[in-house]
């Protein structure tokens, strides 16, 4: 008689069957316990979003446009030509102004929705 080393172990298949049988029961919609959700977010949270002042200064482009002017630093892209940067995650910027640290470009003002 010989004796099978690990037979206390549960055979691969059994544990890779459950493993899947888990990962289907989980994307098939099985609800999971009210306690291990995390706490809902509060509304000020969303408020605190990055959004522009009311005190923002709006300036027209030559086509009647408004815009303001963000800043980027240099760093973060890559000059293009002449009033064209490609920032770090490949977009094409165009430069309104630059300084020694900052590229400024232009963010329009959304129009408004027609009813």
């Amino acid at each position: 008689m010989s004796i099978r080393p690990f037979a206390s172990r549960p055979p691969l298949r059994a544990l890779l069957a459950a493993a899947l049988f888990g990962a289907l029961s989980s994307a098939a919609g099985v609800p999971v316990a009210q306690a291990a959700r995390p706490p809902a977010t509060k509304p000020a949270a969303a408020a605190t979003a990055k959004t522009p002042a009311a005190d923002v200064k709006w300036q027209k482009d030559e086509e009647g446009r408004e815009y303001r002017l963000e800043k980027m630093e240099k760093n973060l892209a890559v000059r293009l030509d002449p009033k064209t940067v490609r920032s770090k995650w490949g977009i094409p910027i165009q430069v309104g102004k630059e300084d020694a640290k900052y590229y400024y470009y232009k963010v329009y003002k959304e129009p408004a929705a027609a009813d």
